[in-house]
């Protein structure tokens, strides 16, 4: 009976012992709210855009058993109030913990955990481009650092930082619940392909470094908004942070109406395919006998190597890079990348019965290609793919056809 309730239930319990005691004459949290109202909103601004991008993007999910139902932005209620509640508890205990303890003595400690934490966040990075949680944390993680210690100069890193570990026995019991521990199923599951899978008991070491990054700035913007109005502040935060989120989620995903093709099959698909149209781009501009061939790397993703003849300086050229599938391999939504940690999007959307024929789409409708297992195509065929691709909102009109005229070295 209380199934539908159970992530409301959790908000509830996270924050009513808090509220209740910001009321306290010794703690008077409750003069607060306002400061509090106004960091909460800013952070809470670009972490709610980098819930929503993740979850179209098929990050995490959510089990709406678990939930009375209602979605606002493609986000249950319940996890709109995640970001009222979660906050208002670490903002409540860091106030706490400030007004009765004396900490500053873990301020001692700030260049170690800025140096750390930068190393750490750099190395991730730069190992796990291709993990889209993993990578955006880090690089998260890395610019707050960045931006608290060496511009802000913030001397409170290692208090709060200490506060954020007291904060864990919190968080291990919110979090685990919410991961899947004491349910039958998780009430947000993750995509195994974009997390290291390093999880504490049933949560994914990300979420830690993505709650201490939350935290941190929740921490930064509670302390101005005490003081004064820092509206123009809050915007310089909340600009730079949500453009990498927005650039780092939009560039693999396909235009609406697109739909990759279901019961793909990927190794049917290796092989060499000529490029027969494409839309103008500067990555291929000039070429003709375009040509990509696609094969296993021995840590399963797929090898691509595009080639191609430059009728301006008469060369052949060619750019290696890699694709991996963005959830299940028998659905052929993929990113490719040829410099990591940038990737687009590569969607086959049309394919015939016999991979002789394939319509594949990029992350927008300023991306399309016509590949074929020959240098032509049936008249019939073609006729197919430009309808699918103009229903979808292509101007097909912009195609170019790709001369396929000479013999391509690379290809065998």
């Amino acid at each position: 009976m209380l199934q539908p309730f159970t992530y409301l239930l959790i908000n509830f319990f996270t924050i009513i012992i808090c509220f209740v005691a910001s009321f306290d004459r010794r703690v008077q949290f409750h003069r607060y709210f306002p400061a509090f109202l106004k960091a909460a909103l800013v952070v809470g601004i670009p972490f709610i855009i980098w819930d929503i991008l993740f979850t179209q993007q098929g990050v995490w999910w959510f089990n709406t058993s678990y939930t009375i139902g209602s979605i606002i932005g493609g986000l249950p209620l319940e996890e709109w109030l995640f970001f009222i509640c979660i906050p208002f508890s670490c903002a409540f205990t860091y106030h706490c913990f400030t007004l009765f303890f004396n900490l500053s003595w873990a301020n001692a400690f700030n260049n170690i955990i800025v140096f750390a934490s930068t190393v750490v966040a750099i190395l991730v990075a730069l190992l796990y481009t291709d993990r889209l949680y993993t990578l955006v944390t880090a690089l998260a993680l890395l610019l707050s650092m960045v931006y608290l210690h060496f511009i802000a100069r913030k001397p409170w890193i290692g208090q709060a930082s200490l506060v954020y570990l007291v904060l864990m026995l919190g968080f291990f019991p919110v979090n685990g619940i919410l991961t899947g521990t004491g349910l039958e199923s998780p009430i947000v599951n993750y995509n195994p392909k974009e997390i290291l899978n390093i999880r504490m008991l049933t949560i994914p070491v990300e979420d830690a470094v993505y709650g201490y990054t939350q935290f941190l700035w929740l921490i930064y913007f509670f302390n101005l908004f005490k003081r004064k109005n820092m509206k123009t502040t809050a915007l310089k935060f909340s600009t730079p942070l949500l453009a990498l989120l927005l650039f780092f989620s939009s560039c693999n995903r396909m235009p609406s109406k697109a739909k990759p093709v279901s019961n793909f099959y990927k190794d049917r698909y290796l092989g060499t395919w000529f490029e027969l149209a494409r839309f103008d781009y500067r990555f291929e501009r000039n070429l003709d006998n375009t040509v990509a061939k696609y094969s296993l790397n021995p840590n399963g993703t797929i090898r691509v190597e595009n080639s191609g003849f430059n009728v301006q300086s008469k060369k052949w050229k060619s750019a290696t890079g890699s694709a991996r599938f963005r959830s299940d391999t028998d659905i052929a939504a993929l990113k490719v990348t040829f410099f990591k940690p940038f990737y687009a999007g590569y969607n086959v959307i049309a394919i015939d019965r016999d991979y002789t024929y394939a319509l594949v789409a990029g992350r927008n409708l300023n991306y399309l290609w016509v590949l074929s297992r020959q240098k032509t195509i049936p008249a019939a065929v073609r006729k197919s793919f430009l309808d699918q691709a103009a229903s979808i909102g292509y101007d097909t009109t912009r195609l170019i056809w790709v001369k396929q005229d000479k013999d391509n070295p690379y290809v065998q």
